[in-house]
């Protein structure tokens, strides 16, 4: 019934996976009851312009909408006997959004498009750009860990698949994990899985060699696990 969503104010809110501009929310009594009424169920539809919505995501006491070229700012209005949605269009975004990961830290909402990262507080939208020798782009599937180190897959100008590390206190980079296709990062280090050997490496630093690695995992029949 829903492509996105997020809970907010007791209630879940998601876009519809039939109507891209549409975006839906729950009574407060039942996560799955869509009866429209006054004091239950309803629905807003968007301004097309901007585009199909990506990814919904609560932000303090507001939902953000990140769509295909732009961001909305949607609020929860009045109790539940007089409940409504207000949604305002906040920025417009030059190049199309075409992953819908995003995440929450530090009380931004940060995602990327395939050439830049970007962080969003709820009315202001920012572009980071990383200080790195290299040309990276392809930025996808962030992650935040400690509320400080942000996480993106990135691809370099050789083509090359790594793990952006971003330091929010220092704006220190690294890249980690070449090559990988799944990683998490806890107080040990950065660890990642490719070709089914699991590598580990401290962050903090440009892996120039993983420090630890596995034996060969044998993950049994090719398919979905």
């Amino acid at each position: 019934y829903l492509q996105c969503g997020c809970l907010h104010c007791g209630r879940l809110f998601g876009r519809d996976r039939s109507e891209p501009y549409t975006v839906r929310w729950s009574t407060t009594t039942s996560l799955v009851d869509w009866s429209e009424s006054p004091d239950g169920a309803g629905y807003i539809v968007l301004d097309l312009h901007y585009g199909e919505i990506m990814g919904m995501y609560e932000l303090g006491d507001k939902i953000i909408i990140l769509r295909q070229h732009g961001i909305t700012v949607l609020r929860a209005l009045g109790d539940t006997r007089n409940f409504s949605v207000d949604a305002v269009m906040v920025c417009e975004i030059s190049v199309p959004v075409e992953n819908p990961f995003a995440v929450v830290c530090r009380g931004k909402l940060f995602f990327s498009t395939a050439e830049a990262i970007y962080s969003f507080d709820g009315s202001a939208l920012e572009r980071i750009v990383p200080e790195r020798r290299e040309k990276l782009s392809g930025f996808a599937n962030p992650q935040c860990y400690e509320d400080r180190y942000l996480y993106f897959e990135c691809v370099t100008a050789a083509e090359e698949n790594y793990i952006l590390e971003y330091d929010l206190d220092t704006g220190r980079t690294g890249l980690f994990c070449k090559d990988c296709n799944m990683f998490w990062r806890d107080k040990l280090g950065v660890h990642c899985f490719k070709n089914n050997v699991l590598y580990s490496t401290l962050y903090g630093n440009d892996d120039s060699a993983y420090l630890w690695q596995s034996e060969e995992y044998d993950l049994g029949t090719d398919g979905v696990k």
